[in-house]
């Protein structure tokens, strides 16, 4: 029985499967206790393999892979698109350790991640004090605050920061065009660019490029529909999207909680030509979505995946991470040279916010739990939806009545 080719079929990546690999391998040599919870040994006839989402591996891999994954999500980009159940509650010290500290034998790859951090980190204080003014920094003072949240909710959460900065943004008076200006730059730096680059190196088994490419060619027709075709540029019927969108997605996220999550599958995509159509059509339906709202082919794309094509979890998340990313270009560059709407100054200073939130942000996870983070975020969800509601609907009806 070859474990590591059975545990990469399951969804597992390489690092992942070398080291139950090694364990297993270990335990059967020592006799091969058929009490370990983590023995893959198969010598009895008896032995039924486990679902590999409970393999309790978070103490087997490498300590720098949840801060590498907060890296992509802390500028608006998703994780786990599939709800989890949550494990008991840690207490600090043993989170705290076990984030912030290096496990042993990979003291050189958490040095170099935290390295790339302070660099990145300098890099972006010598542009916030040589770009911008004091009185834009001193107005744009809650930006990285919001980097924090962002990286945090989206660490959590079926869908990326986008879905969190949009309504924050709107909040804070922003205009609906320029938040959504906003998250195309975010995911084209943070998925597109930084995601790509991670991905290859950490698991180059979980990215399909002929499959990243084909839906990012129709994401892209759909994004020319929107803008071009079907233009929606009033900030009221945006807002009145993006709160159906939020909506909807808000419903997934309870669907999950209550135990719809998709668990288990290691099923493979096939290049025939249904497959190419269905993926043609949601690719052309998302990137509708993204050319109005800045978020939604990244969801559309992880439930076909997943729902209807049976692919494992971590292959469609890091498929809908790419896509977005690539596909949030084309509508960056519209808005670049036609519309010359991009906030540069709110991109700028969440930065850093981003690169914090990637550190603090899985310690809050991990401290708080899966569900308390995923009740917060409907939470988040049902109050931009009341919000659009009392400020679209509610407000101007008693105004008009007190006119009258």
């Amino acid at each position: 029985m070859n474990i590591q080719s059975d545990l990469v079929q399951v969804g597992l990546d390489d690092d992942e499967s070398k080291v139950i690999s090694q364990y297993s391998s270990s335990s059967s040599s020592s006799g091969g206790n058929s009490e370990d919870p983590v023995s893959l040994t198969s010598s009895s006839p008896s032995f039924a393999p486990r679902d590999p989402q409970s393999l309790d591996i978070s103490t087997l891999i490498m300590n720098d892979e949840a801060n590498d994954e907060a890296n992509l999500q802390g500028m608006g980009i998703i994780l786990s698109a599939e709800p989890m159940e949550d494990p008991q509650p840690a207490n600090w010290k043993d989170t705290a350790k076990a984030f912030f500290l290096p496990d042993p034998g990979h003291e050189k790859s958490y040095a170099i991640g935290i390295a790339i951090d302070l660099v990145f980190g300098i890099i972006w204080i010598v542009l916030v004090f040589t770009v911008l003014d004091s009185e834009t920094r001193n107005k744009l003072w809650y930006m990285p605050l919001l980097g924090i949240m962002g990286a945090t909710v989206s660490m959590a959460t079926p869908a990326g920061g986008g879905v969190f900065y949009f309504p924050a943004l709107t909040l804070l008076s922003v205009s609906a065009n320029e938040a959504i200006a906003f998250n195309y730059a975010t995911q084209t730096l943070s998925m597109g660019v930084f995601g790509t680059l991670n991905w290859v190196r950490k698991s180059r088994s979980s990215v399909s490029f002929w499959l990243c490419g084909w839906v990012v060619v129709w994401g892209w027709i759909g994004c020319a529909l929107s803008l071009f075709v079907f233009p929606v540029t009033d900030d009221i019927i945006l807002r009145v999207l993006f709160a159906v969108f939020s909506l909807l997605l808000m419903i997934y996220v309870i669907w999950g909680l209550k135990g719809g999550a998709l668990k288990g599958q290691t099923g493979e995509i096939r290049m025939t030509l249904n497959t190419l159509v269905g993926l043609a059509l949601a690719g052309i339906a998302g990137g509708v979505l993204l050319g109005w709202i800045s978020v939604g082919i990244d969801i559309t794309i992880f439930l076909i995946l997943s729902a209807l094509y049976k692919v494992d979890s971590r292959k469609a998340t890091v498929t809908s991470i790419l896509v977005i990313g690539w596909t949030s270009f084309f509508p960056l560059l519209y808005h670049v040279i036609d519309k010359k709407d991009v906030p540069y100054e709110l991109w700028l200073m969440v930065i850093g916010g981003s690169l914090v939130g990637a550190r603090v942000g899985p310690l809050l996870n991990k401290l708080l739990g899966k569900k308390v983070m995923l009740i917060a975020f409907v939470i988040l969800l049902a109050v931009e939806v009341i919000r659009t509601f009392v400020e679209l609907v509610i407000l101007p009806n008693v105004e008009s009545n007190d006119v009258n």
